[in-house]
C-alpha cells in the first residue's frame, strides 16, 4: 500500500515515504485494496490547488 501527499507547487501527488509501518493481516489488506483502489491515471483525483488531473496527470484544461 502506497500513501501519496499533495505538493502545493506541482499538480501531481507524490509517493510519502513516512508513512509509519506495522505488522498487517496480509490477506485482509489484499481483499480491501482489491475493492478500493485505482490507478492514478483514472482521472479520480483532484488537486487542492490545480483542481482535477488528466491522464497524464495534468491539469485539466478549463473549457471555453
Amino acid at each position: 500500500m502506497r500513501t501519496f501527499h499533495w505538493d502545493p507547487n506541482k499538480p501531481a501527488p507524490k509517493p510519502d515515504s513516512l508513512a509509519e509501518r506495522k505488522c498487517v493481516d496480509w490477506e485482509w489488506l489484499h481483499d480491501w485494496t482489491a475493492e478500493h483502489s485505482f490507478l492514478l491515471q483514472d482521472g479520480l483525483l483532484s488537486h487542492p490547488t490545480f483542481g482535477r488531473l488528466d491522464a497524464k496527470l495534468q491539469p485539466l484544461k478549463a473549457s471555453t
